[in-house]
C-alpha cells in the first residue's frame, strides 16, 4: 500500500482514479499471493495399543466438496517415557532396493539349507492333523445324512 508520507505526489490525480488504482492494486496482490500453509503436529492415540502417533497436518481447500481438508504426513511415534518423537523408516536415507533384497536372498538361502528336515517335519505333522479333522467331519456327515434320512421317512409316514 501507499504510505502517507508519498500522498503529495497523487495530489494532482483524481481521487476516483486513485481509489481505483488502489483497488487494482489490492486485487491484484491478493489474487498472486502465496498462501502462507499452517502446518500443525496431530497426535492420534491408539486405544487399544497406547502408542501415541504423531502426523503433520496442512489444510487445504477442497473445491468440489467446497470444505477444507487435511493433508498428513506421517512422522512417527511418540515416546511414551520421554515423550519426544521415534522417526519413522520412512525418512530420506533409507537402505535402497537391492541391499534389502541381497540381504534377504542371503538369509532365505541359510534357512533353507539348514532348517529343510525341520521345515518338512512340521508339515507332515499339519499334515496328519488336517487328515484327522477330514475323517471326523466326514464321520459327522455320515450321522447326520443317516438322521436326515430318519426325518424324511417319519416325515412320509405322516403324510400318508
Amino acid at each position: 500500500m501507499y504510505k502517507n508520507e508519498y500522498w503529495y505526489l497523487f495530489k494532482w490525480i483524481p481521487i476516483k482514479l486513485l481509489t481505483f488504482l488502489l483497488v487494482c492494486d489490492i486485487i491484484i496482490s491478493t489474487k498472486y499471493r502465496k498462501e502462507v500453509k499452517k502446518m500443525s503436529i496431530v497426535r492420534y492415540v491408539d486405544k487399544k495399543t497406547g502408542r501415541t502417533v504423531l502426523y503433520e497436518s496442512t489444510s487445504y481447500y477442497d473445491p468440489v466438496k467446497k470444505q477444507s481438508r487435511p493433508k498428513r504426513k506421517y512422522l512417527g511415534v511418540e515416546d511414551p517415557v520421554t515423550g519426544e518423537l521415534i522417526p519413522s523408516t520412512r525418512k530420506p536415507g533409507r537402505k535402497p532396493k537391492s541391499e534389502t533384497e541381497e540381504v534377504k536372498v542371503e538369509t532365505a538361502t541359510v534357512t533353507e539349507e539348514t532348517d529343510y528336515e525341520i521345515i518338512a517335519k512340521n508339515l507332515q505333522e499339519e499334515n496328519e492333523v488336517k487328515d484327522k479333522q477330514i475323517k471326523d467331519l466326514e464321520n459327522k456327515i455320515a450321522v447326520l445324512e443317516a438322521k436326515l434320512e430318519r426325518i424324511r421317512e417319519i416325515a412320509k409316514e405322516i403324510l400318508k
